[in-house]
């Protein structure tokens, strides 16, 4: 829907101005045109400025999200060292292989947004980051963030879309808390069907997790706040 309003509001900047030059043209060749002419002028101009406002909008909400695609880039640049290094590790004790990947969001509870800020699988073309930012309620991300185990674990998705570098068929996920609150999310995917299905993997790897838990809480870490890139330059975490 908000791709149709889009659209609708390009054609009509770039076709109202047209219709208002050629106005007095049609009215001398069209008698109904003459006959409500400037009721037809009055909702051109209406139209026009609506248009022109959504378009002013949404540019506005694309510079919006650039800066903060850019800064959380930065971010994950600048602290991505600490967590790859320990889903790395994780991957290792766990052995798993190159069909399996973790990666690690912060959790920002005041924007309900996710931040990709950590990634490691075996494979290299599964390491690859496409999405810094993630804000679509509808991903598996979400129902880790929101519901309790037995349930998000029922609704592991597979991915089939060609937008996505790695088509994984199962997905299991573990929250990360700081004192009562949910500060990040680790998800967990694989290339094979039911790789969670067993309660011992799952069990595994939240006991992984839970250091990875706690090397975040001696960070001391706040997803709700990120800092500028030039905090991040200059004085770091």
């Amino acid at each position: 829907m908000k791709f149709i309003i889009l659209v609708s509001s390009k054609i009509l900047i770039f076709l109202i101005p047209i219709i208002f030059s050629i106005n007095n043209y049609l009215a001398e060749q069209f008698s109904t045109i003459k006959q409500y002419n400037n009721y037809i002028l009055f909702i051109l101009a209406i139209l026009l400025f609506a248009s022109v406002s959504y378009e002013g909008y949404n540019q506005y909400q694309i510079f919006k999200y650039r800066k903060l695609y850019q800064l959380v880039k930065a971010y994950r640049s600048f602290i991505s060292g600490y967590f790859d290094d320990t889903l790395r590790q994780i991957s290792t004790n766990l052995n798993y292989s190159e069909s399996e990947r973790l990666t690690l969001y912060l959790y920002s509870s005041s924007q309900n947004k996710f931040y990709s800020v950590g990634r490691y699988s075996k494979s290299p073309k599964f390491n690859r980051v496409n999405r810094y930012v993630i804000e679509n309620e509808k991903e598996y991300v979400y129902n880790v963030i929101n519901e309790k185990e037995e349930k998000h674990n029922e609704k592991s998705p597979s991915i089939n879309s060609k937008k996505f570098n790695m088509q994984s068929q199962s997905m299991y996920g573990v929250v990360i808390e700081n004192k009562g609150m949910k500060i990040a999310v680790v998800i967990a995917q694989s290339m094979n069907n039911n790789f969670w299905k067993s309660k011992d993997k799952r069990q595994k790897l939240k006991k992984e997790v839970y250091l990875l838990q706690n090397k975040m809480i001696e960070m001391n870490i706040n997803p709700n706040i990120l800092p500028s890139e030039k905090d991040l330059s200059e004085k770091g975490l």
